[in-house]
């Protein structure tokens, strides 16, 4: 992780963290999600809010959410990355459980700590949604991942002796 002195560069680690993450056996999940040409998707196809249209097979949605403070006078905080994973056509369903497999994997256990941060992964919650009826569309598969973190930022931590 190199830049935990803001919100931005938590988030750029955590997406880095999952897209590079070497599972022991079979590829990354850059590998197996895909790849754009160009642009947010160049490196993973993994997007903070929203994916850009037309992005399929595979692709991925990431959320920093219900974040708070928590215990030590608001300088740790808690909060709840989501990750929502969809393909289409269903048949691509077991290809996606592969990709969530691969995120929890790279989550399990993940800790990181610096000089003045400290950031870890404590619990997790899987769900593959069920599928869609009409009119939406029926053949979309999607699976939410919820990762709890737990972090100590240096944006606050600097004030801790002030």
């Amino acid at each position: 992780m190199s830049d935990t002195e803001t919100t931005t560069g938590l988030e750029t680690a955590l997406r880095s963290r999952l897209l590079t993450f070497e599972p022991l056996a079979g590829s990354p999940l850059a590998t197996v999600l895909g790849i754009t040409e160009s642009g947010a998707g160049s490196d993973g196809k993994l997007f903070w809010d929203a994916a850009p249209d037309n992005i399929g097979p595979r692709w991925g949605i990431l959320r920093l959410q219900n974040r708070r403070s928590s215990g030590d006078g608001w300088e740790q905080e808690v909060a709840e990355l989501e990750i929502t994973l969809f393909a289409r056509p269903r048949s691509q369903k077991v290809t996606l459980e592969l990709c969530a497999d691969l995120c929890d994997q790279a989550m399990l256990r993940f800790r990181y700590t610096d000089a003045t941060s400290v950031v870890g992964c404590w619990g997790r919650l899987r769900s593959t949604l069920p599928p869609f009826t009409g009119p939406a569309d029926t053949e979309v598969v999607q699976i939410r991942l919820v990762y709890s973190l737990v972090f100590w930022l240096t944006y606050l931590t600097q004030y801790h002796d002030s």
